[in-house]
This record gives C-alpha cells, sequence and structure tokens, in this order.
C-alpha cells in the first residue's frame, strides 16, 4: 500500500513545562525526524519546554494556546489569523496537538487551512467535558489513546466528535539510547517517585508508605522527583506531611530535573501510587534502566507492568499495599534483578520510539486520506457558545 506520509508536521504543546505529555511529544519528534518528517513545535510561552527543544535542536515557535470562543468574534478571528500565519510558515501537511486545548485552538485555522488535526488524548476527559470543547467547531480527523484502558473509558463520548473508526491507540514509547542500564553509585536503598506534584499521582500514600516501612527497621532512602506545575503550594503541603511522619531525614525532594536517566540510576525501585494513570510513562523509562516497579493496578498501568514478572501491581490508595511490594522486593535479590531484566526486555519488544513513531505514522496515513473538510455553511454561520 502506498502510504501518505507527510512532509511536515506541526506539534502542538499546551504547557511550557516539562511532563510526561511533553516528553512524548519531543520524542515523538525524534522519531519523525529520522523517517524524514520535518516537524516543529508550538509551545504557548518560554519555559522548560522551550529550553528542552532548544537543546535538541528542535524548531518552536510561540502562541498563546486560547479558547475561541463566538461572544468574542474579534478574538476568535484574531487567534485564527495568528495560527493561520503559524501553518503558512511551517507549511505543515498536518497538525498534531497534544490534548484537546491545542485542537480546540486551532481548529478554525486548520479548517480554512484544510490541514488534518490529529488529537492526542493522555487523560481522561468526561461527556461533558468532550461536548464542550468541540461544539461548534471543526472536529480533528483522528485521535490517539495512549492506552486501551483510556480508549475504552472514554473512547464512546468522544464519537460526538470523531467515529470510532478513528480513534487509535498509540503506546507511549521510551528513549533507549537515553534510559539504560547502568552502574549505581550509592550504597543506600533508595526508592523513588517520579511524578509531579499532582494530588492523583499518590505522593502522599507514597510518604505513608515510607513511614510503614522504616517502622519495619530497614534502611532506605526516598527520593520525589517532580515540580508542582501549578504553583498550588502541594509541595509545601507533601514536605510538612513528611515532617509530620518524622521522614526528614529519609525523604528528599528533588523538583524538577533535567538529568532523570541519572537520577533513576542510583534508585534500586520505583514506585508509581498513581490513582489515576492513563498510561505511566515514568514505568517504563524505570523498566528501561532494568529497575523493577511497583505500581497501583489503575488506568493503563496493567497494559505496561506484566504483574509478577516485570515488578508487582497492588491495590491504589493503599500505602500498607505499597510497603508490602516494596518490602518484598527489598528482601528478595534475585526477583529484583529478574524483574528488572524482564522490564527491559519488555520495553524493547512494546515500548520502543521506532514502533510509536510507525503507529502514528498510520495514523497520518489515514488522517491524510481524508477528502472531506467538513465544512458546512451552519459552521461558518453559527455562533460558538461558552
Amino acid at each position: 500500500m502506498n502510504r501518505v506520509l507527510p512532509h511536515n508536521v506541526l506539534l502542538l504543546s499546551n504547557s511550557p513545562k516539562i511532563g510526561g505529555g511533553n516528553r512524548s511529544l519531543l520524542l515523538l519528534h525524534q522519531g519523525l525526524k529520522s523517517r524524514g518528517v520535518a516537524g516543529s513545535v508550538v509551545v504557548p510561552e518560554e519555559g522548560p519546554m522551550a529550553q528542552a527543544c532548544l537543546a535538541e535542536s528542535v524548531p518552536y515557535n510561540l502562541h498563546e494556546i486560547d479558547s475561541p470562543s463566538w461572544q468574542r468574534p474579534d478574538r476568535a478571528w484574531l487567534s485564527a489569523r495568528r495560527w493561520s500565519r503559524i501553518l503558512q510558515q511551517s507549511n505543515a501537511d498536518i497538525i498534531h496537538a497534544n490534548d484537546t486545548t491545542t485542537a480546540r485552538s486551532v481548529a478554525i485555522a486548520a479548517w480554512r487551512a484544510d490541514v488534518p488535526v490529529v488529537c492526542h488524548i493522555r487523560f481522561p476527559l468526561g461527556p461533558e467535558a468532550i461536548a464542550w470543547t468541540f461544539k461548534r467547531l471543526p472536529k480533528p480527523t483522528a485521535f490517539i489513546f495512549n492506552s486501551h484502558a483510556l480508549k475504552a473509558e472514554c473512547g464512546p463520548h468522544f464519537e460526538q466528535a470523531c467515529p470510532e473508526s478513528k480513534q487509535y491507540v498509540v503506546h507511549n514509547a521510551v528513549n533507549l539510547e537515553q534510559f539504560y542500564p547502568s552502574p549505581k553509585q550509592s550504597r543506600k536503598y533508595r526508592v523513588g517517585i517520579l511524578a509531579n506534584l499532582i494530588p492523583i499521582k499518590g505522593h502522599i500514600d507514597f510518604l505513608q508508605m515510607a513511614r510503614l516501612i522504616l517502622k519495619q527497621g530497614c534502611e532506605m532512602e526516598f527520593s520525589l522527583i517532580g515540580e508542582d506545575i501549578h504553583n498550588t503550594g502541594y509541595r509545601s503541603e507533601l514536605e510538612q506531611i513528611a515532617t509530620d511522619l518524622g521522614l526528614s531525614k529519609s525523604v528528599q525532594f528533588l523538583g524538577h530535573r533535567n538529568d532523570i536517566p541519572e537520577l533513576l540510576a542510583e534508585l534500586d525501585l520505583l514506585v508509581c501510587p498513581s490513582h489515576v494513570e492513563p498510561f505511566g510513562r515514568c514505568l517504563i523509562e524505570a523498566m528501561a534502566c532494568e529497575k523493577p516497579v511497583v505500581a497501583t493496578r489503575v488506568g493503563g498501568i496493567p497494559e505496561v507492568v506484566d504483574d509478577g514478572v516485570t515488578g508487582l501491581l497492588v491495590p491504589a490508595s493503599s500505602p500498607h499495599s505499597l510497603a508490602e511490594a516494596v518490602l518484598r522486593i527489598h528482601s528478595d535479590s534475585e526477583l529484583a534483578n529478574a524483574m528488572g531484566k524482564a522490564g527491559r526486555k519488555r520495553v524493547e519488544k512494546l515500548f520502543t520510539p521506532e514502533a510509536h513513531a510507525e503507529a502514528i505514522h498510520q495514523v497520518y496515513d489515514a488522517a491524510l486520506t481524508v477528502t472531506d473538510k467538513r465544512k458546512s455553511p451552519k459552521l461558518a454561520t453559527t455562533v460558538l457558545e461558552d
């Protein structure tokens, strides 16, 4: 079959910070580039994401990710004209929106330019949010979910914007040249969590787990890698909880870091205690480094972790279960070693950048063969409501 692959892809990010979604976007750019597909990134403002683009020689533009509303038609069309200039400058054949916010922002300009939009869904959205996001706006040509669990949860709600036949599942990938087994320098047993400081990531459960483990007389250190990306003061709250639990000497808050592979190399085990987790990028990064993992049995995590083989799965919101799983791996070095090696093999089989880019290419191929612009007189004349 002849492939209809793009020459230029415009990748849209709605956050200036670095999280799992933006790391995935940068890795996708790398995969596209290796296949001869040019790509550039749009970020809303200067910050860690723009700095990462600069460091990786990724072309990027700055553009406010606004939300078009015909209650302010002047602003809606002004935004569309600005987007149109970016589309012309990038000569984009296809737009890859990293979430629904960016898909909504670019919708009018993409429709006018007849450039298909592929929208990545990385987190659950309810039917009301989906209905509002695409109300009276041109719809994306296709949606990509990062796990089967997320598609099963949200896919039916997205059918109002896109038929099930245009909904795809593409797992995240990890750069195996950046994340690989390396010797651990510290002799202390170190357990870590890699997640931005958001309540649903389960940091409080992690701290309570740490207290339970230390009460057993085990000597361990606990690292929290990630920042309070929304500036809510949650880090201060977590630090106070750690103090109240008597963990001040055993817990490190490392904040935002650019040396994630090196930090993972110093861990003996990674814990992902999320209450909601569509995929779990931190897990494949740790597994690529041959680290055993303990994670909650939620969302897409069971698609990532082979329970009992690459790590252990436990119920969510259960510090006792987390502690028991960590202690089990800690007490059995042969099990820990076997899980680490099995994790690396699983990543090499299922979560490579090559497989990820090929799957995305297939989605682009399908999107570019769609000839219906989805234009209608109603679309051009009706008023978008908030």
